[in-house]
């Protein structure tokens, strides 16, 4: 149950990220603005896409790793490499 809850906020949480990285396309583009700047000002705020992107795997990921092995080929990373980049 803890699991499962724990999906659904990650997910929530991917998809408003995404909603809210792709508003600024709507508020931004009728501005008077030049069209190298718009663009500029849209990309920068628009950076919430990649959060929502790393929410999505997350949520994929999650219950593969009751299954205990993740990897869907031969991982060359050694679990102390994981540990160390978890902790970054």
């Amino acid at each position: 149950m803890v699991m499962l809850t724990g999906i659904g906020c990650v997910g929530y949480s991917g998809a408003m990220d995404i909603v809210l990285a792709l508003l600024p396309w709507k508020l931004v583009w009728p501005l008077n603005m030049r069209k190298k700047e718009k663009i500029g000002v849209i990309i920068a705020m628009s950076m919430g896409v990649f959060a929502g992107i790393t929410a999505v795997i997350k949520v994929a990921m999650t219950p593969r790793m009751k299954e205990g092995d993740i990897c869907e080929f031969p991982c060359q990373l050694q679990t102390e490499t994981l540990i160390i980049l978890g902790r970054a």
